[in-house]
Order: structure tokens, then sequence, then C-alpha cells
């Protein structure tokens, strides 16, 4: 991942869950395959089922409350990697750094 694209990605992760929803949906839309329709069928399609089975009674509902805390722990997790990756990034700067000096 370039510098640039970390950058992009703290930038993003540091949005309200509906925001990085909809930065999502947009990024994911801008890639042009064939089969898009097909998929947006498939989804669609999904999207009924899984209202109908809560309709039903057999898939029960979770609350906004519970979906956005485990949204924030994943993007907790993730800027918790990342920072780890930078610190180890510089680590090995720095060690490469004092063998060369050697």
């Amino acid at each position: 991942m370039t510098a640039d694209t970390k950058q992009i990605l703290k930038r993003a992760l540091s949005l309200s869950p509906i925001e990085r929803a909809e930065l999502i949906e947009k990024l994911f839309h801008s890639f042009e395959f064939s089969d898009r329709e097909t998929i947006d069928s498939l989804w669609a399609d999904e999207a009924e089922k899984r209202i109908d089975a809560f309709e039903e009674g057999s898939l029960p509902a979770i609350s906004t409350k519970k979906v956005f805390k485990k949204i924030e722990k994943n993007s907790m997790d993730v800027k918790f990697l990342l920072a780890a990756e930078k610190e180890f990034e510089e680590t090995v700067i720095y060690y490469n750094s004092q063998s060369v000096d050697s």
C-alpha cells in the first residue's frame, strides 16, 4: 500500500460509519465490469430474502447500536494495525540506517 493510499485509508477510517458506508458504495460502483447487473440483481434478491426472513421471525433483529459498536471496534482494530505497521516500518528503517553507519 502506498503512502498516499495509507493516508486516504486513515482519513476514511475517521469518518462516521454511515459516511464510510457511502464511501464504500461510491468506490465499489466506480468499477466497471460486465456482471454488475447480475450482482446487483443477486444482492436485491438476497435483501428481499432477508426482509422476508425477518418478517417471518426467522431472522432476529440487531439494534443499530450493536451494529455500529461492532463497526467501530473493527475500525479501531484496523487503526491499531496501521499504527503497528508504521512503527514496524520505522524500526526497520532505523535498524537499517544503524547497520549502514557501522
